[in-house]
């Protein structure tokens, strides 16, 4: 109603919904115009857990044709980057908290709990599209190595097979 409303009047109204005042009550107009808020930050959330999803799967399936080297001498297998996550949650949480935090809120940014739930989903995105590019370029790369006529095992049992 609000839409057929908006197209046929001639008045300026200040949110597209104000033209359903007609048949509505403005209390769930004011409860529509919330929800509309409030789903715009939830809509991305499937996508995100959709790709998140994949960390035990098939990011694991990607790191196994990884070295898994770090810092020179450290090496992680694809099994145990899955716990890479929950630990950096538990450092990272309190330095956010304690120290990021209060020092964007002394120069007026990241306020709010919606402002980082946001930055959080950019970083997210970029994350997802590092991984992306990271399969992209491996594929390529294992194009030639890996014709169609080829079979390839992958042995991930701790005994040769």
């Amino acid at each position: 109603m609000a839409i057929r409303n908006k197209i046929s009047s001639k008045q300026k109204r200040e949110h597209w919904l104000d033209y359903a005042d007609i048949k509505y009550p403005p209390e769930l107009i004011k409860d529509v115009k919330s929800f509309c808020k409030v789903s715009a930050v939830f809509l991305p959330l499937p996508v995100f857990w959709a790709l998140y999803d994949q960390q035990g799967s098939r990011w694991t399936a990607q790191a196994t044709q990884l070295n898994g080297i770090l810092f020179g001498s450290f090496t992680i297998k694809p099994d145990q980057f899955q716990a890479v996550n929950p630990l950096l949650v538990v450092a990272l949480v309190p330095i956010f908290d304690y120290v990021i935090y209060p020092l964007f809120a002394k120069i007026k940014l990241l306020k709010n709990l919606l402002q980082r739930m946001a930055i959080g989903l950019v970083f997210a995105v970029v994350s997802f599209c590092i991984a992306a590019l990271l399969e992209s370029n491996m594929q390529s790369a294992s194009a030639d190595l890996n014709r169609p006529t080829q079979l390839r095992i992958v042995n991930l049992s701790p005994c040769n097979l």
